[in-house]
């Protein structure tokens, strides 16, 4: 009789661990999910926070209050301080501010970093170019950003009426499609580049096209 009730025990105890075996994936699942969502629940409030942040600045600069809007600016730039659209007020609000204001070479310096960390945005050198121009009064600077600007936006427009050719071709809408592949090429003979890649295959598309029937 003990041998059966030791049986029946070790029957009920193998049970037991393996009832706590397979229950604990399921267990951990939803750990994870809760520190999943704790996490996305943190970012949202740090964004709504953020947003809010911004719209005070907003409401200060609109109501010419702009040493208080820079002091309220450079309290978020402390959390985000890569941030563009942060840079780029920054340096708008510099050059706004009155004497107590930082200098004007902190303005510069939120664009030049503007540009650095969005390359390939012709707003970061548009707004550099204009800086540089009617701020320092130096032309061959602003030159030289203003044709950084024109670049990226040509390779811009190039890109979209490509695409829009293919849109039309695909529609077959010949005419308006060559159209665009016309002006697609002829902007990127603009640029001074007509070896770049993207002329090519614009010059490529557009014989095509011109072969279908």
């Amino acid at each position: 009789e003990k041998q059966k009730e030791g049986k029946k025990k070790m029957k009920t105890i193998g049970k037991v661990e393996t009832a706590r075996t397979e229950c604990t994936p399921d267990e951990k699942a939803p750990r994870t999910s809760g520190t999943t969502a704790g996490k996305s629940e943190e970012t949202r409030f740090m964004k709504t926070k953020l947003e809010k942040a911004i719209e005070r600045v907003h409401r200060a600069e609109k109501a010419g209050r702009i040493d208080q809007a820079l002091a309220e600016l450079d309290g978020l730039m402390g959390f985000s301080p890569e941030n563009p659209a942060l840079l780029m007020l920054r340096a708008e609000l510099i050059q706004l501010g009155s004497e107590n204001a930082p200098p004007l070479a902190e303005a510069k310096e939120c664009l030049r970093h503007l540009t650095e960390l969005e390359s390939e945005s012709p707003m970061a050198w548009l707004e550099l170019a204009h800086f540089s121009l009617a701020v320092e009064d130096d032309a061959k600077a602003a030159l030289f950003s203003f044709d950084k600007a024109i670049r990226i936006c040509q390779e811009m427009l190039t890109d979209a009426l490509a695409g829009k050719a293919k849109a039309l071709a695909e529609l077959r809408q010949r005419e308006e499609a060559l159209a665009c592949l016309a002006k697609a090429y002829w902007v990127q003979n603009q640029a001074g580049d007509s070896t770049a890649s993207n002329g090519t295959d614009v010059l490529k598309s557009l014989e095509e096209l011109r072969l279908a029937d």
